[in-house]
């Protein structure tokens, strides 16, 4: 792995990444300014399957039902939702057609929800502006079954303050991180990041998970796929090596977007790093303005990979591993 950390070095610095700036990792290190690749590859165990029923016989909010959801003013929340109903009982497009009913309280306003997929959706809720400190209400969803009774769920929330805003740093870590390769759709982890089955959509994926950046990737993105298939035929090596270098440029786009979204994140307000997380999960307004992002990254990342290969772009690192 030594090789993939000097490739990121070499192409950090070619894209003006400050490498003196703290580094995330292991305490104990023998460098400060060294970038740690993740040991090992430790996949996300995947969501157990919900079998649906008809009629379906549950629906509920996800968490601990004695714990309250907060919201501050404007923030906007994805609200969990597990049942097990099919797909059908649910139009996020149309209310009227839906037979899942998501009420919120006076402090809050529904914006909308996902689509319900093996068993699972999420109501997207926000805080209305004039929603005051203190207050409390109640969030029901209901689910609608033709001649039956309604199956009902509901949450408690509460409205907090709103985290204090504090000064942007200069300084942003860059966090160990590891890649890891998806097969394609069939790939029990396609499933569990809820990746669309058009491969053409989605190239590449970005989270952190205890503290490491994992950046998943599709191996069965078209781009790739006939670029690698192109190598193979020819040499193999030549493929192993096209991989590494499109794996890295994922890498480093990866580690620049996140430098940039914690320096948005600290000039807007500082939160803790779990309320972070929380609001990284909030963001599928944008889900599909970074998916199309990441689909143009990872064209340029293969276009440049295959170009370093074909002109035998000698290794940072020496031989490959």
């Amino acid at each position: 792995m030594q090789y993939m950390r000097n490739e990121v070095s070499r192409l950090m610095r070619l894209q003006g990444v400050d490498l003196g700036s703290p580094v995330g990792g292991a305490p104990g290190g023998s460098g400060g300014n060294d970038i740690r690749l993740a040991p090992g590859s430790h996949p996300r165990p995947s969501p157990q399957p919900i079998e649906p029923h008809e009629p379906p016989t549950y629906i509920r909010f996800v968490g601990d039902e004695k714990q309250e959801i907060t919201f501050y003013s404007e923030q906007r929340r994805y609200v969990r939702i597990e049942t097990d109903a099919n797909c059908t009982y649910h139009d996020p497009n149309d209310a009227h057609r839906s037979n899942i009913n998501i009420i919120v309280g006076d402090d809050l306003a529904l914006r909308g929800s996902t689509a319900l997929k093996d068993g699972r959706m999420r109501a997207i809720i926000e805080c209305l502006a004039s929603s005051q400190v203190g207050r409390t209400g109640t969030i029901r969803i209901e689910l609608k079954r033709p001649g039956l009774t309604v199956l009902v769920d509901e949450r408690a929330y509460r409205i907090v303050h709103a985290p204090e805003v504090k000064p942007a740093s200069r300084q942003v870590s860059i966090p160990p991180f590891r890649v890891e390769r998806i097969d394609g759709p069939d790939d029990q982890v396609w499933t569990q990041l809820s990746w669309p089955d058009n491969v053409n959509s989605i190239a590449s994926q970005a989270q952190m998970e205890d503290g490491t950046l994992v950046v998943y990737y599709s191996a069965a993105f078209p781009k790739y796929a006939r670029q690698l298939s192109s190598f193979e035929s020819r040499n193999l090596d030549d493929g192993v090596s096209f991989t590494k270098r499109y794996e890295i440029w994922l890498a480093v786009h990866s580690l620049l977007k996140y430098q940039d979204d914690q320096l948005s994140a600290s000039s807007a307000r500082s939160t803790s790093e779990g309320d972070i997380e929380q609001r990284k999960d909030e963001s599928e307004p944008d889900e599909i303005k970074e998916r199309e992002e990441r689909c143009r990254i990872a064209v340029m990342s293969s276009m440049f990979a295959a170009r370093e290969v074909q002109l035998n772009v000698p290794h940072i690192g020496g031989t490959e591993e």
